[in-house]
């Protein structure tokens, strides 16, 4: 029985690692590691998740994995930030598009 246990164990530690490297493709920000508290990593991650959900159910497509991945964190660096507005506007239509 213990045997089978470790195996499922490790069946299921191969499954989360596999689901980590996808979300740390599509969200580059994961990979380079966060600076904020544990609560807010956690929150993070889990916003990663769901992300990720929606954009499979969207349909779209990954970053294309002939782009080397020192490339994608590049991209993270160069992106503006959002005005306050902007931010909260996108989240509310995301919001509105998918929960409500």
């Amino acid at each position: 029985m213990a045997e089978k246990s470790g195996t499922t164990t490790l069946k299921y530690g191969q499954e989360t690692a596999l689901n980590f490297a996808v979300w740390k493709r599509r969200f580059p920000a994961l990979a380079i590691g966060m600076r904020t508290a544990k609560a807010t990593t956690l929150i993070a991650i889990v916003a990663a998740a769901v992300l990720h959900n929606i954009a499979i159910t969207d349909e779209h497509l990954m970053p294309n994995p002939e782009i080397p991945f020192e490339e994608l964190l590049q991209a993270v660096d160069a992106v503006p930030p959002l005005e306050e507005n902007d931010g909260y506007g996108a989240r509310r239509a995301l919001i509105q598009h998918h929960f409500l």
